[in-house]
């Protein structure tokens, strides 16, 4: 090699070519030292994704638990919440039970039949504040209820418990078993008139009823 080759090889342009070939050598290096970094975080997350995985698992059926015991708790102590009681629509409550005042009329039969049809009684009374009460609701109209003597000749509930008479409660000179009718028989049940007492008549007459019935439970 001459001077002048040797000089050339150390120019300028040719120092510029080396820098450049050691550039491209640490951008190389950078390169495969990211890809390694990359690689290594990729493997320690595919190793600690598992347990990561399992632990959240565990909460996860930690609150199933908690859930199941709690909906367990809520049930129990519903169920020792009293049941709230009520009458069915169209019927009235009042001192724990239910009655239906008829807006139809019908024979003291059909009566009877409808109460029982609808898990009821024709009404039987059992005291002077339930006789207030039923005379309120059935100011001005006629209803029947269920007393009558018709199987024995005796004034009875229709239940079967016996009816003991009293005179305040019936019209005056009833009940009498009128037997004019003309279609036949006498006066063998009785109705609240509409002036709020007692009175005997045919059992065929059609009038509005009341009907008796415990509250259901909800």
């Amino acid at each position: 090699m001459d001077e002048n080759e040797d000089k050339a090889w150390w120019r300028p342009e040719s120092s510029h070519g080396y820098s450049h070939l050691l550039s491209a050598g640490r951008s190389q290096w950078y390169l495969c030292a990211a890809m390694c970094v990359t690689l290594t975080l990729s493997l320690s997350l595919l190793i600690l994704m598992p347990s990561r995985f399992g632990i959240l698992e565990m909460k996860l059926s930690d609150l199933k638990r908690s859930v199941l015991n709690m909906t367990e708790r809520v049930s129990f102590h519903s169920s020792k919440v009293p049941k709230r009681v009520g009458c069915p629509d169209d019927w009235s409550l009042h001192n724990s039970s239910c009655y239906f005042f008829s807006a139809y009329r019908a024979s003291w039969y059909t009566a009877r039949d409808s109460c029982r049809s609808m898990n009821a009684t024709l009404l039987i009374l059992t005291n002077e504040e339930e006789w207030g009460f039923v005379n309120r609701m059935s100011v001005g109209r006629s209803f029947w209820l269920g007393l009558s003597d018709e199987r024995t000749g005796e004034w009875e509930w229709v239940n079967g418990s016996p009816y003991i008479m009293d005179p305040s409660k019936w019209k005056p000179g009833q009940p009498d078993n009128w037997a004019g009718h003309s279609i036949g028989g006498t006066e063998d049940c009785a109705h609240i008139a509409t002036s709020g007492k007692l009175n005997d008549n045919h059992c065929t007459t059609a009038y509005t009823f009341i009907c008796k019935a415990r509250p259901a439970s909800n």
